[in-house]
C-alpha cells in the first residue's frame, strides 16, 4: 500500500479522539482515592479508547483497516509520549500506552471485519 492511499487526516483526528477521551478520564484522580482507581483502569480505558478511535478511522478508510488503526494507535502513543517526555510515569501508564497500538489494531482488524460480512449484503442490495 503506497503511503499516498494512507488516509493521514482520519488517522491524526483518531489518534487526537483518543487521547482526548482518555484525558477526560483522567479528571477521575482529582477525586478521593482517584489516583489508584485510575492505575486500575487506565489499561482497560486506553485498550478502548484507541479500539474505537481505530475502528472509526478504519471504516471511513475503506482499504488497509488493520494498518489504520495501528497507525492511530501510534498516534496516541506519540501524543502522550510528547506531553509526558520528561515525566516519571506508574509501570501501568507505560504499558497502557504502548497498549493503545494493540487496541487501534484490533479496532482496525473489527473494521476489516465488519466490511466483509456486509460485502455480500451490499452487493445483493438494489441500487
Amino acid at each position: 500500500m503506497a503511503l499516498k492511499q494512507i488516509r493521514w487526516g482520519w488517522v491524526l483526528a483518531g489518534g487526537f479522539a483518543a487521547e482526548v477521551a482518555l484525558f477526560l478520564f483522567a479528571s477521575i484522580q482529582l477525586l478521593p482515592g482517584g489516583a489508584t482507581v485510575l492505575l486500575y483502569i487506565v489499561i482497560p480505558l486506553c485498550l478502548l479508547a484507541t479500539g474505537i478511535a481505530g475502528w472509526w478511522v478504519a471504516r471511513k478508510a475503506g482499504s488497509a483497516y488493520v494498518l489504520h488503526g495501528v497507525l492511530v494507535g501510534i498516534v496516541a502513543l506519540l501524543i502522550y509520549g510528547a506531553l509526558t517526555f520528561s515525566q516519571p510515569l506508574p509501570t501501568a501508564y507505560i504499558v497502557a500506552n504502548y497498549l493503545k497500538i494493540l487496541g487501534g489494531l484490533v479496532g482496525g482488524w473489527y473494521a476489516g471485519r465488519y466490511r466483509a460480512r456486509r460485502a455480500p449484503a451490499d452487493a445483493a442490495a438494489p441500487n
